[in-house]
C-alpha cells in the first residue's frame, strides 16, 4: 500500500472552509444542544467560554438578563391589562345602556296603559334615545377595533423580543438589537396613528343621523383609518 501523500485531498484539505458543523459539540448535559424537545423552539447555541472561565459573571449576566425580561413581560402585561379592563367596562356600560332602554320602553308601555299620556310620552322618548345612542354609534364595532389594535400590540411584542432573544452572534448582535428596535419603534408609531384615525373617524350620533337621513354611503372607521394613515405615508 503506497505511504505517499494524497495531493486531492491535500488540496481540499488546505482549501476547506470551517463550518460551524466541525466545531467538537459540547459535554453531555449542556441544554443549549440535544434534541429539540417536541412542541417546543430548538434553543440556539450559547457561548460556553464565558459559563466555563467566570461562573460568576456568567450567572450575575443570565439573572440580569432574566430579570429584563420579567420586567417588560410585566410592563406589557399592565399595559393589556389596563386595556382589557377598559373594554370590559365599556361592554358593561353598553350592557346597562341597553338595559336602561328597554326599561324605558317597558314604562312607556306601562304608564300609557294605566292613561298617563304625557309620562308615557316621556319615557317612550328616552327609551328612543337610549337605543338611537346605542344602535346607531355603533359601540360594538368600537369594541371590536380595540381588540384588533390590542392584538396588533401583542403581535409587536412578541416579535420584538423573539428576534432578541435569537441574537447570538456577537458580530451582528447589535445591529440585529437597533433593527429591532426601530422596527418596533416604527410599527408602534404605525399602531398609534390608526388608532388615533380610527378614534377620530368613529361614527357619532350626530353625524350617523345626518348621514342615514342625506342617503350618502358612510366609510367604516376602521377604513377611515387605514386610509388616513396611507395619505400620511405610514
Amino acid at each position: 500500500m503506497s505511504t505517499q501523500s494524497n495531493p486531492v485531498a491535500a488540496n481540499t484539505a488546505a482549501n476547506h472552509i470551517p463550518s460551524p458543523l466541525d466545531a467538537p459539540m459540547p459535554p453531555a448535559g449542556n441544554p443549549s444542544f440535544g434534541p429539540p424537545v417536541p412542541g417546543e423552539a430548538p434553543a440556539p447555541p450559547v457561548n460556553t467560554k464565558l459559563k466555563q472561565e467566570h461562573p460568576e459573571l456568567y450567572e450575575a449576566w443570565a439573572a440580569h438578563v432574566a430579570a429584563g425580561y420579567e420586567n417588560n413581560d410585566q410592563v406589557f402585561q399592565r399595559i393589556l391589562n389596563a386595556l382589557m379592563r377598559s373594554h370590559y367596562s365599556s361592554v358593561i356600560m353598553y350592557w346597562v345602556l341597553f338595559a336602561v332602554g328597554i326599561g324605558f320602553f317597558v314604562a312607556a308601555l306601562t304608564l300609557a296603559f294605566r292613561g298617563s299620556g304625557v309620562t308615557s310620552v316621556l319615557f317612550g322618548g328616552l327609551s328612543v334615545v337610549t337605543f338611537l345612542t346605542y344602535f346607531v354609534s355603533r359601540p360594538t364595532q368600537a369594541l371590536e377595533e380595540n381588540l384588533h389594535f390590542i392584538a396588533w400590540l401583542g403581535i409587536i411584542y412578541n416579535s420584538y423580543w423573539t428576534r432578541l432573544a435569537w441574537s447570538f452572534d456577537e458580530a451582528t448582535s447589535q445591529q440585529i438589537l437597533d433593527n429591532a428596535t426601530t422596527e418596533a419603534i416604527g410599527q408602534l408609531q404605525t399602531l398609534i396613528d390608526k388608532h388615533g384615525a380610527a378614534v377620530r373617524n368613529r361614527p357619532n350620533l350626530r353625524t350617523q343621523v345626518a348621514g342615514q337621513l342625506s342617503g350618502a354611503p358612510q366609510e367604516s372607521p376602521l377604513d377611515a383609518a387605514t386610509d388616513a394613515a396611507t395619505d400620511a405615508g405610514v
